[in-house]
């Protein structure tokens, strides 16, 4: 339908393509390569009357770009696309996009001092998240579900579970048309070099091994990782109202009030535009106030990024960076974002052997000039929940006869495939979460949590929903009371995180005592303190803390780490006087209680037979000294009586060996520090003693705790703080 208005056309702008407002003028510029016809058709604000067109001739374009400024007198121009060859195109720099038609972004928006937080990379917690996929379950609790707006209502959630930053997979307008998702990537070149120097894009990767053939019908494209993105504009469809550039701009403004910055993840297919990828950064930061940018795909031109000036104090995450790379890198504000973490983690989780010298590297890793994200899983792959309940995937679901997916999932199913009713399993499964969650929130780098994983989100085993916009995709807040306890536990490790600068220090800790404080900042330990065997067979890491060495005085924190199948004993370093170890956080509370108190009744037995030992072994000692006494004596006596005598006829030579054995024996007590039998005795006595007493400290009904080891339950992980003593 066509409903003509009087259009003012006037010289248009080749510096800034897409659109901008000037007036009441609308300057448009589009690149039209290969000397196409094109023509701009502008529409009313419902869209679908055309009021306008405006034809764009190659004869006066600079180069490709077809520029224009248009005015309609008092009306304002609102909708607009542009027809190229005949055939509909949608302005890739438009600021709004909806049901096929590209809207002028007319809004001064009123950010009311909106400031961003501002966090170091050493105090970000991260919650990634799908904004459609996040509130559309029924349980969700918000009104608005699947849009911006329903993830406002869930932000008193985030922040009360302490996360300092979000990240959004995509939320700029993709095309949701997957036409054969198993040949996008395949024979490019880019991604060729990407495999031989170890640089894969999992999810890309995951289309290239899905089914060889073409008969895999159309599907939606649900995460937004496609070959076809419009990245300037939010994405319609997560809006509640009509105008999604307004409402992401309330998201922000209402992360950054409740301290909550906000990281906006961005797929780069190749052959894009390295100017296009950086303009819309530029227009992210800029026009939204977001806080930073997790760019991935082989279209990335990391440099471009690195080097631009506008970006230079914005939060950068890829999956590497080269040596000339870093060079670039004038701030701590970039950071690496790979699965090499969750890798490690996962296989230490699951008790795979020669994996604890590793895993315990990756939990110290934290680089001086860049970052680390840490995750043990993300949207590509298990959930949490599955990672411990699948061994196998299940990704019947995608329509690819369950071609497509990772194979390498480092899971355990904890002894049974799937969902099951038995409660040992259960407790297992929960608790390997728990030990998940340990294992990232603890560790030196960036801490990742993939939304859902703090209350047992599954998707039934499927590690490739990226086609499922439904109840299995979506995060399943159903079960969110039954994992009320994971939950707690994430929040209080978050605190626990927060509350001591040692868990997340601005530099990476060195593992010696280079400030003559007493203890390294940094040290690894197992069943003999001080000392860490990098024995294959180990499935067990302990990391002693020094908090002085950021900041925190008289701060001790001991890590233990378990996942052998039977409870793990842990020497435990002494402490300064006038203070002792506690257990202040614990996988498995109730375990530890109970294999400790065994530990304390073998550690009694223990000592009681090293009493008895000792005593044994005093009073053998002491009756060996009264029998060499005894024989020195009788040497003593019959030398002075054959001496003094000298009348039995005994060879004078006799008289003179038995003096000699007499000094002898003399000189080696002298030399050696032999006690006499006497002194002997009284130490025999005492180990006597001393046995009696631990006999009698056996009987107690209370025995204090020992401070000399801590015994780890089977699968779980041990939390110690240095508290003064009573």
């Amino acid at each position: 339908m066509e409903k003509r208005t009087e259009l003012k056309i006037g010289v248009g702008n080749p510096l800034r393509l897409g659109t901008y407002v000037a007036g009441n003028t609308v300057y448009f510029a589009v690149n039209v390569p290969d000397d196409r016809e094109a023509r701009l058709v502008l529409t009313d604000p419902s869209g679908e009357e055309i009021i306008g067109t405006v034809d764009l001739p190659v004869s006066e374009r600079i180069g490709d770009v077809s520029c224009v400024s248009v005015s309609a007198g008092a009306s304002r121009i609102s909708g607009y696309y542009y027809e190229i060859g005949g055939e509909k195109y949608i302005d890739p720099y438009a600021r709004r996009i909806s049901n096929g038609v590209c809207y002028v972004d007319y809004e001064k928006y009123n950010w009311a001092g909106d400031k961003a937080p501002a966090y170091k990379l050493s105090d970000l917690i991260i919650y990634k998240l799908h904004v459609r996929g996040y509130t559309m379950n029924q349980k969700s609790g918000v009104r608005d579900k699947g849009t911006f707006r329903g993830l406002m209502q869930k932000i008193p959630y985030i922040k009360e579970m302490g996360f300092t930053a979000v990240e959004l997979m995509p939320s700029y307008e993709w095309s949701e048309s997957l036409r054969n998702p198993a040949t996008e990537m395949r024979n490019s070149r880019e991604a060729s070099l990407s495999m031989l120097r170890g640089n894969v894009d999992i999810r890309e990767v995951m289309r290239a091994n899905a089914a060889e053939t073409s008969d895999i019908p159309e599907k939606k494209n649900y995460w937004g990782y496609s070959a076809r993105n419009y990245y300037f504009a939010p994405k319609q469809s997560f809006s509640a109202s009509d105008d999604s550039v307004t409402e992401f701009r309330n998201l922000i403004k209402a992360l950054h009030k409740a301290g909550i910055e906000c990281i906006m993840e961005f797929y780069v297919a190749p052959g894009t535009s390295v100017t296009y990828v950086l303009e819309a950064l530029r227009n992210w930061k800029i026009a939204y106030h977001v806080d930073g940018f997790h760019v991935i795909g082989m279209g990335v031109s990391r440099e471009s990024i690195l080097e631009d000036p506008i970006l230079s104090r914005t939060k950068i995450f890829m999956d590497y960076f080269d040596d000339g790379q870093k060079s670039k890198i004038k701030r701590r504000t970039c950071a690496l974002y790979n699965n090499d973490f969750q890798i490690h983690a996962r296989r230490f989780l699951k008790g795979d052997e020669n994996v604890a010298s590793a895993f315990a590297w990756r939990m110290r890793n934290n680089p001086e000039k860049i970052g680390v994200v840490n995750y043990i899983a993300n949207v590509d792959g298990f959930t949490l929940y599955d990672a411990v309940s699948y061994n196998e995937k299940h990704n019947e679901a995608n329509g690819e006869n369950n071609y497509d997916g990772s194979n390498e999932n480092y899971s355990w199913n904890c002894g049974l495939e799937g969902p099951t009713k038995r409660k040992k399993t259960n407790e297992l499964r929960k608790k390997q979460v728990k030990n998940a969650l340990s294992y990232c929130l603890l560790s030196q780098g960036i801490p990742l949590i993939y939304a859902g994983d703090e209350f047992g989100n599954t998707q039934d085993g499927n590690n490739n929903a990226y086609s499922c916009d439904d109840p299995m995709g979506w995060v399943s807040w159903s079960d969110a009371r039954k994992f009320s306890d994971v939950t707690d536990y994430v929040k209080q490790l978050i605190e626990f995180r927060k509350a001591h600068p040692i868990l997340h220090p601005e530099t990476s800790l060195r593992g010696t005592d280079y400030r003559n404080l007493g203890y390294p900042d940094i040290s690894f330990h197992d069943t003999k303190a001080w000392y860490y065997i990098e024995d294959p067979k180990s499935r067990s890491v302990g990391i002693l803390l020094n908090g002085a060495y950021a900041g925190e005085d008289n701060t001790y924190i001991y890590i233990g780490m378990n996942a052998y199948w039977d409870a793990h004993t842990f020497a435990l370093p002494s402490l300064p006087f006038g203070m002792k170890w506690k257990r202040t956080i614990e996988t498995a509370p109730d375990e530890a209680e109970e294999v400790q108190s065994k530990a304390v009744d073998a550690a009694l037995e223990r000592l009681v037979e090293e009493a008895r030992d000792r005593a044994v072994i005093a009073t053998a000692r002491a009756q060996h000294a009264f029998e060499e006494e005894q024989s020195e004596r009788e040497y003593r006596a019959y030398y002075f009586q054959q001496k003094e005598e000298n009348s039995t006829g005994v060879d004078s030579e006799s008289i003179e060996n038995a003096a000699e054995t007499i000094e002898k024996r003399i000189a080696d007590r002298i030399m050696f520090g032999k006690h006499s039998a006497a002194a002997l005795q009284k130490s025999a006595d005492e180990a006597w003693e001393e046995l009696a007493r631990v006999q009698k400290l056996t009987e107690a009904t209370v025995f204090p705790q020992d401070q000399r080891f801590i015994m780890v339950p089977a699968r779980s992980v041990t939390i110690l703080t240095g508290v003064p003593e009573e």
